[in-house]
């Protein structure tokens, strides 16, 4: 099964690393002493979570064990706040990409002023555009974690001002040079008839540029759609990406589907590229995700996820449960079945017949 390829490691470069502890060194100096002075307490919060992940391949069975401590420290002051968010894992198993070793991650840890005019934030913070999501077009990577699909993206070393021009309003503008390559980029939003609607200019690495709009509201159901336009640096060269997605409530179920498109994707299965290099979450062009979940009680819910590929009708089902033991403490389980073969995308002949993972978390 192809989760291997999702578990955690080391996702900062060296460089950036190391920026990452100065700012945190800088931090923990300015916000010591203005704690002191002011008496205000830092914030500590986070979680203890352990994976167990079993795949089935060619009658042979292989697991993962990934534990993970994550440690959340805040520090709130009346227009400054300072965040960090350190993670350590320790992975074993046939599955692991670092058997029985100690790694790290360390997806924002950030400075944030609030003023009249808008917030600044500087450090490794989270740039995101358009609307979040499964297939935003507008993200700056597109990496999906199947063991945990609202999973926290990496951020980037960068500094970004958000601005509002009114109650429903505003924009973001940042600007980093991490990996030494100058990234900049904007956006504008405003609501109109009840609807969020937004423009994007972003230059994310060397000759790679996007733009486009993208909106969301209600129109008898949730909808919401991204239409975006990849060029190079000389404008010479181009191509379409896109997304319309659709969610609603019957009560306790609820349902959200999102067609997604990129011209970049093969349309047939023996051109696929799996290198993972290109601007795209799949390497086919047309997609289908469907969600689907059942809130039996407060304590109880039952879901199903399912990414179907419809240039070749492979499909990954992803079938589970999440259950509130007590305050804090769940246990959740999550099935994987694919349902193609041979050099289809979703294969059983590439992945293996199914997977499992059983998780046990602890929030602090």
């Amino acid at each position: 099964m192809f989760l291997e390829e999702f578990l955690p490691g080391e996702t900062s470069s060296d460089k950036g690393f190391v920026m990452t502890i100065r700012i945190l060194i800088f931090s923990y100096m300015f916000f010591a002493l203005s704690g002191f002075i002011q008496a205000k307490p830092l914030e500590i919060s986070g979680r203890f979570r352990n994976d167990f992940i079993v795949s089935k391949s060619t009658n042979n069975f292989i697991y993962a064990n990934i534990l993970e401590n994550r440690i959340v420290l805040t520090k709130k002051l009346d227009s400054l706040k300072f965040y960090t968010d350190f993670r350590l894992f320790h992975n074993s198993g046939e599955m692991a990409k670092y058997t029985n070793e100690i790694t790290y991650s360390v997806p924002r840890a950030f400075i944030r002023y609030y003023s009249p005019a808008g917030f600044f934030t500087i450090g490794k913070t989270y740039v995101n555009f358009g609307t979040p999501g499964i297939f935003n077009p507008f993200e700056m990577t597109k990496d999906l974690n199947f063991n945990d699909l609202a999973y926290v993206k990496e951020g980037l070393l960068a500094f970004s001002y958000d601005f509002p021009f009114g109650d429903l309003s505003g924009g973001r503008i940042y600007f980093s040079p991490e990996d030494e390559v100058f990234k900049t980029g904007m956006s504008v939003f405003a609501n109109v008839l009840g609807f969020d609607f937004g423009f994007v200019l972003n230059r994310k690495d060397r000759d790679k540029n996007i733009t486009g709009i993208y909106f969301k509201g209600d129109l008898l159901v949730g909808i919401n759609a991204s239409i975006a336009y990849h060029f190079n640096d000389t404008a010479d060269s181009g191509y379409g990406e896109g997304k319309i997605g659709i969610d609603y409530s019957f009560g306790s179920l609820y349902l959200s589907m999102d067609y997604y498109y990129n011209r970049l994707g093969a349309s047939d299965e023996s051109a696929y590229d799996f290198s993972g290099n290109r601007d795209s979450y799949f390497p086919a062009r047309n997609y289908l995700y469907i969600n689907l979940t059942y809130k039996v009680d407060q304590f109880f819910s039952i879901q199903v996820n399912s990414f179907i590929n419809l240039d070749d009708s492979s499909s990954i089902l992803m079938p589970g449960f999440d259950y509130l033991v007590s305050n804090g403490f769940t246990i959740s389980f999550q099935a994987s079945i694919l349902t193609g073969s041979g050099a289809e995308e979703f294969s059983i002949d590439r992945y293996g017949d199914f997977s499992f993972i059983f998780r046990a978390e602890l929030k602090l």
